[in-house]
């Protein structure tokens, strides 16, 4: 009888645990879900950002500096969105998230250095172009 009873009790213990992993899982779901819905709003936002911006800043600008200046907002937006993952998922916080971000802030801040070389090479390459390398003497009227 004392079998039957302790048989009995290890079941229900063993129902009980499986409903407690159960509600635990179900307590876990709405923090994962929130995290996923900050994040696309996130992205939503960024996209939205990128998309204005670039239509304004394509329309006043020079090509190069167009181009200079819209890789320059897709970094800042791309930034934007590795930190906001970092900071709604600490779990993600990983060596190379923080990596990622390290090298678009330097390639951010080095823009306008890249622009200038490159100016400047366009700019050199333009003169050679203009100046003819050998000279006509000038002709003499006899």
């Amino acid at each position: 009888m004392d079998l039957k009873v302790l048989e009995t009790n290890i079941r229900n213990l063993i129902g009980s645990v499986y409903v407690l992993s159960k509600v635990e899982n179900v307590e876990k779901q709405p923090v994962g879900e929130r995290i996923r819905t900050i994040e696309l709003l996130g992205v939503f936002t960024a996209i939205m950002a990128f998309i204005f911006s670039s239509v304004q800043i394509v329309t006043k600008l020079a090509v190069l500096e167009a181009l200079v200046l819209v890789a320059g907002v897709a970094l800042l937006l791309i930034s934007f969105l590795l930190v906001l993952h970092m900071v709604i998922d600490p779990m993600a916080r990983k060596k190379h998230l923080f990596l990622l971000l390290a090298i678009q802030v330097i390639i951010l801040f080095g823009l306008p250095w890249y622009v200038k070389i490159f100016d400047v090479t366009k700019q050199a390459t333009t003169q050679t172009q203009a100046e003819p390398i050998i000279q006509k003497a000038p002709v003499s009227a006899k």
